[in-house]
């Protein structure tokens, strides 16, 4: 079987966390399943020196790396590979954000992938736009089936929303026209099936239990915050809260991983601001924490959960979106979202009480729904069933 994967969100040198478990699936995969050969289609979408838009207009010298880049293929394993042909990016509202030469920067890797492999069997597109609607022209083009997985969150986005809030019609054409169609929860399965009237399977984002697993006690004195530091993750909610926490619980400290805007919003000696780390050291992180905080006002299947699961290390997060669907009282607790009070005593409740989680059952409830095993074996099942035999 040869696999062609297209992702809208993928790891560079400027966002290299970006996607990282896209990337991760398609390893896992390649792993799992030696006898295949899997290679992902890129064309720069998250590298800066190809984004043409209003805030770099004026730094046109960032762009000349961007000018000068050529096609190229990069192996991750025996049977896996990356393909690259660049194409600049920028707004939607001039040739569709120069998608006709997305397109094309796709076909080229396809058609690379094929001289090298035989034939092709199955796209699979991670994120209905751009990826969707990519796999959709190309599936047409070459006669091939495309299977979409959707991680947008919140579905659609506000960039990619029609007036009356529903998606784009790219985005819906390419859910409708798909072979098959996953979601990575539930929640996120019945907003498309509202939008498109196609409703998903659900097949939840996986980590790497080699890497991810519990440490040795004894804990920290130590809450864990992995992700984008942003508004919309709830971090300023957090800080706020944490002046009075850190008030009512001596020698706790509150240890924030991952880069943005509020980086070092807040200066205080019970703050730890890491900033980006490599996924071995967030494993060794959450290892040894108390729990993980993630107070989202939107959410889908928040890898950050999976990993801290995967660790045994119990979780403090919003009801929002999928994740009322990863959480039971064996493995955390749920609060409301954009509640500083619920927030505060949630915080309270799991410093008082962290103690008392059973850390090996919640790795095994880990373990028997997001390790690369129960994640790949729903994967490679889909594949058989969508290629024509």
């Amino acid at each position: 079987m040869n696999v062609l994967i297209i992702p809208s969100w993928y790891p560079t040198l400027d966002f290299p966390i970006t996607g990282i478990f896209i990337k991760e699936q398609v390893m896992s995969m390649a792993d799992a399943y030696p006898e295949h050969h899997f290679a992902v289609s890129l064309w720069g979408s998250h590298d800066r020196s190809l984004w043409l838009d209003s805030a770099s207009f004026y730094r046109l010298s960032q762009k000349w790396r961007g000018f000068h880049l050529s096609r190229h293929q990069h192996t991750l394993t025996d049977n896996c590979q990356e393909y690259f042909s660049p194409a600049f990016t920028w707004t939607r509202k001039w040739k569709q954000g120069n998608m006709a030469n997305i397109i094309r920067a796709n076909r080229n890797n396809l058609m690379a992938f094929q001289a090298q492999v035989g034939k092709i069997d199955i796209i699979h597109a991670h994120v209905s736009h751009p990826a969707g609607v990519i796999a959709q022209h190309l599936s047409g083009e070459f006669g091939m089936p495309y299977i979409l997985t959707e991680h947008m969150g919140p579905f659609p986005f506000k960039s990619l929303m029609k007036k009356n809030g529903a998606p784009i019609n790219a985005i819906t054409d390419a859910i409708k026209s798909a072979n098959e169609v996953v979601a990575v929860s539930q929640y996120l399965g019945d907003r498309i099936a509202n939008f498109t009237g196609r409703q998903p399977l659900i097949i939840p984002n996986l980590t790497d239990e080699a890497v991810f697993r519990p440490k040795a006690p004894p804990l920290d004195k130590r809450i864990i915050f992995v992700g984008r530091l942003v508004r919309e993750k709830g971090l300023e909610e957090l800080l706020s809260v944490w002046m009075t926490i850190k008030e009512r619980y001596e020698g706790w400290q509150l240890e924030i991983i991952g880069d943005g805007p509020l980086y070092r919003k807040v200066t205080d000696p019970t703050i730890i601001w890491k900033g980006e780390l490599t996924r071995e050291h967030i494993s060794a992180s959450l290892g040894s924490a108390a729990f993980l905080v993630l107070p989202s006002h939107y959410d889908n299947n928040p890898l950050v959960i999976i990993e801290a699961m995967a660790c045994g290390v119990p979780v403090l997060a919003s009801r929002v979106g999928g994740i009322p669907e990863m959480i039971s009282e064996q493995t955390g607790r749920i609060i409301p979202a954009q509640a500083s009070k619920a927030l505060e005593e949630g915080l309270a409740h799991m410093i008082d009480h962290h103690a008392s989680y059973d850390r090996p059952l919640i790795r095994d409830q880990f373990l028997s729904k997001y390790a690369r095993g129960a994640v790949t074996r729903q994967l490679m099942a889909l594949y058989h069933r969508v290629i024509p035999r």
